[in-house]
């Protein structure tokens, strides 16, 4: 699989509002199907720290606030196991978003959709793709302790927790689980904002294997209720219609253009 593709399905997922939902549930690789964990009969149910629980639960609550409009701001890295030959490290990102409308730009390439159209722009190809807009879906959002708690024990993550000064550290991890191993997030006990994600992932066509697993982590220097769309790329920047063809303005002139509107 392309790494960059892998990001940004990663991405996708990691910065949605659900993220700490999806990764108790662990819907990483097909939404809505149960995966398989290696069962042992051994395996005891995990006693959870009612504190750790409570702060989980906030802070799920507090991001289920933003899912309509947010901004988020950082850095990504991810290294497969697999592959030791194109790690990525510190790629910038920004992810802007409010209803149905989206700008994401992810390192070198921008993605824009808005005003009833979909581009996506790779600069160092000089590419640019055309479509309609897309719907955006929202994903679901944490509700309650009870589903929280649930989907802990039914997957046997262990949850533990630590504090630096301001800032929380919660962890889930499972050594046996054939989709996500670990998953933990850090952020401010003040302002909740997040500030570090890390998890470890699978490889979806090798899952018991060790040696393909996917490593990432995210530094976040912006996470909010804000989403000033119009201050970042918007489609009348890069492409007009003329007649019954869409053409590149002057600041993108010799990019290439693929139109699939028709």
């Amino acid at each position: 699989m392309n790494t960059r593709i892998k990001i940004i399905g990663l991405l996708a997922i990691l910065l949605s509002v659900s993220a700490i939902t999806w990764a108790i549930q662990v819907r990483y690789f097909k939404q809505g199907r149960k995966p398989v964990i290696q069962q042992k009969a051994q395996w005891a149910v995990p006693v959870y720290d009612k504190v750790l629980l409570e702060k989980l639960e906030r802070l799920g609550k507090h991001y289920d606030t933003l899912k309509q409009a947010y901004t988020i701001k950082g850095t990504i890295s991810m290294r497969d196991k697999a592959d030791t030959v194109s790690p990525v490290k510190n790629v910038v990102f920004i992810y802007c978003k409010k209803g149905k409308e989206l700008y994401y730009r992810l390192g070198e390439t921008e993605t824009i959709n808005a005003n009833g159209m979909y581009l996506y722009i790779d600069h160092p190809a000089r590419r640019i793709l055309v479509a309609r807009q897309k719907d955006v879906s929202e994903a679901p959002v944490i509700t309650d302790m009870t589903r929280v708690v649930a989907g802990l024990k039914s997957e046997y993550y262990d949850l533990s927790g630590s504090v630096s000064g301001s800032v929380q550290t919660l962890s889930l991890r499972n050594e046996h689980h054939i989709s996500c191993k670990q998953y933990t997030v850090a952020y401010d006990t003040l302002s909740y904002a997040i500030r570090h994600i890390y998890a470890r992932l699978n490889d979806p066509q090798d899952p018991l294997n060790r040696k393909k697993e996917n490593v990432m982590q995210m530094d976040l220097s912006e996470w909010d209720g804000k989403a000033a769309l119009a201050t970042y790329t918007v489609p009348e920047a890069v492409i007009r219609r003329y007649g019954s063809k869409w053409r590149t303005t002057e600041k993108y002139k010799g990019y290439e253009l693929i139109d699939t509107t028709d």
